[in-house]
């Protein structure tokens, strides 16, 4: 991936990520919570779902089980307390998205997925934290 390619899918990854949770917040306040945790689970089911042949390996395994854990735990805490701690799940993704390499031979995503992704899990992590 060229480096402008990159930064441009971040940077579009990180607008989505804006966009979506200002309008949760504004349109729907009393979901944005829910909303915030069901996406993150959604967020780390991408990659084993995305692959040619189904499966998980040890990384994704992890992280979709991390990523279940925050969002029960986050269904029992004050809102805005949950709210914070999802914004940490979500920054903890970006983590994995910039740590572990996806080979493009076993997944079906295109090669700038990583970094829209990233670009997303920091913008809705920032948001539920500060916002």
């Amino acid at each position: 991936m060229r480096d402008s390619a990159g930064i441009a899918a971040l940077v579009q990854g990180a607008g989505f990520a804006l966009a979506a949770d200002v309008a949760f917040a504004r349109w729907l306040p009393r979901r944005r919570t829910a909303i915030a945790g069901v996406g993150l689970v959604a967020a780390a089911a991408v990659y084993p779902l995305s692959r040619r042949q189904l499966g998980l390996d040890a990384g994704e395994m992890v992280t979709l089980g991390a990523a279940c854990a925050v969002a029960a735990t986050a269904v029992v805490l004050p809102a805005a307390t949950a709210r914070r701690l999802l914004g940490v799940g979500w920054i903890a993704h970006a983590a994995y998205d910039a740590v572990f390499t996806h080979d493009a031979a076993v997944t079906r995503l295109p090669t700038t997925y990583a970094a829209a992704c990233a670009g997303a899990d920091i913008a809705m992590g920032a948001r539920l934290i500060l916002a």
